[in-house]
């Protein structure tokens, strides 16, 4: 008998996934003002079709469910996590920050954004600057 009522118990337990506990995470993460240096910061990275290949198979599994899949900022955890997430197409977009700015994002955060700095090494947040880049000019 207390074998079943512990299986009752445990089916009104919620179910947590890996996505939902990250979605928690990056809802958390504290705004970064970005320093002047990180701002003048030159892209090392050509953007080389390995390198937006590489960049974009990293957009897609790991930043998609918030940016949109075509960089619309209209991915599926925006309602849920309340974001308002601007739209990488836009040439305003491409415009407002420099390609130093983005990777300090990419690596420390901003916003809502959690820093993959320890996760991603420095050569594919390069590569997902220059994805990013792409976004806005697809040619």
């Amino acid at each position: 008998l207390l074998v079943v009522a512990l299986f009752f118990a445990a089916l009104t337990v919620p179910i947590t996934t890996a996505e939902d506990t990250q979605a928690d995470t990056e809802a958390a993460a504290v705004p970064s003002e970005i320093p002047t240096e990180a701002k003048k910061a030159k892209n090392p990275q050509p953007a080389t079709p390995e390198s937006l290949e590489h960049g974009q198979l990293i957009y897609a599994s790991q930043c998609s469910r918030c940016h949109g899949t075509s960089g619309d900022g209209k991915g599926r955890l925006v309602e849920r996590l309340k974001l308002q997430i601007p739209d990488f197409r836009e040439p305003a977009t491409q415009a407002a920050r420099t390609d130093g700015e983005l990777f300090f994002i990419l690596t420390e955060g901003h916003g809502k954004m959690s820093g993959q700095g320890a996760r991603l090494d420095v050569e594919t947040r390069w590569d997902l600057v220059n994805y990013v880049r792409f976004l806005g000019n697809p040619e």
